[in-house]
């Protein structure tokens, strides 16, 4: 054999291995990517404390008017029964009822298994006007911004929707909730 051949003969078995190298990395997924697109769906029950700020708070913007924090409990596609807990600052027109978010909500969804969900989201709302709001009805934009076990690399979006009925004294409320997306894990 030539040394021209010998070279040949080296050159192409290195470009073989970069090609090989180069398939493997390709066909090989990373151990964190999100798994297929799923329908997600699910409903809930809620309770909520409502606080009117009468003075700012460090958890919400200064145009808050309601501070509100809850939990509840639901039956989620790939959690299963779950409970969660959530929180955002909102305010209203009370003239009209139309309500809105000062600052992202957040909800922590936690599966039987402890797996957690945690998703942000906008909120607008429209309830009953003055004298007294009795009920609301709020619309749900939501985003998965991170979780935890199966869900560590979790990705997703959809809406929700939430019927309220609050407290004759507006402390609080119970609500029931529709939710649906679709999510990648």
């Amino acid at each position: 054999m030539k040394a021209t051949d010998v070279l040949h003969a080296r050159g192409r078995g290195a470009v073989a291995l970069a090609l090989g190298a180069t398939l493997l990395l390709a066909l090989a997924a990373p151990a964190s990517a999100a798994g297929p697109v799923r329908p997600y769906r699910g409903t809930g029950t809620e309770t909520s404390s409502l606080v009117p700020l009468m003075a700012p708070i460090e958890a919400c913007p200064a145009q808050t008017m309601f501070h509100v924090t809850g939990n509840g409990m639901g039956n989620f596609a790939h959690l299963g029964l779950a409970h969660y807990t959530f929180e955002w600052c909102a305010s209203a027109n009370m003239a009209t009822g139309d309500g809105w978010l000062t600052k992202d909500g957040s909800m922590a969804l936690v599966a039987a298994n402890g797996d957690q969900l945690v998703l942000t989201f906008d909120l607008t709302f429209k309830a009953t006007p003055l004298p007294i709001p009795k009920t609301a009805v709020a619309h749900v934009d939501w985003t998965v911004q991170s979780g935890t076990g199966r869900f560590e690399d979790a990705t997703g979006s959809g809406v929700a929707t939430w019927s309220v009925v609050y407290f004759p004294d507006l402390t609080g409320a119970t609500s029931t909730s529709v939710w649906s997306g679709t999510i990648a894990y």
